[in-house]
C-alpha cells in the first residue's frame, strides 16, 4: 500500500509505501534543486507525515516567530 505521497512545488512527484522511501526521494530532489519546496504527506490522515514536513507546518512556525 503506497502511503505517503511527496509533493515538490505544490505538485504531485510520487507516493511511497514508508517514510524512508519518500525521505530519500525528497533528499536526491533538494540535492539537485535547492529551491524547491518538498512536502511528505501521510495520506492515512491527510496531514505532514512530520514537524515541517509541509508547507503549512512551515507558513504557520513562521507566522508564529514572526517571520
Amino acid at each position: 500500500m503506497l502511503v505517503y505521497e511527496l509533493r515538490l512545488n505544490g505538485c504531485f512527484c510520487g507516493e511511497y509505501a514508508t517514510l524512508e522511501e519518500a525521505l530519500k526521494r525528497a533528499t536526491a530532489a533538494v540535492i539537485e534543486d535547492a529551491d524547491l519546496d518538498p512536502e511528505i504527506i501521510d495520506r492515512r490522515t491527510g496531514r505532514a507525515s512530520m514537524l515541517c514536513a509541509s508547507k503549512r507546518w512551515r507558513d504557520e512556525i513562521a507566522e508564529r516567530l514572526g517571520g
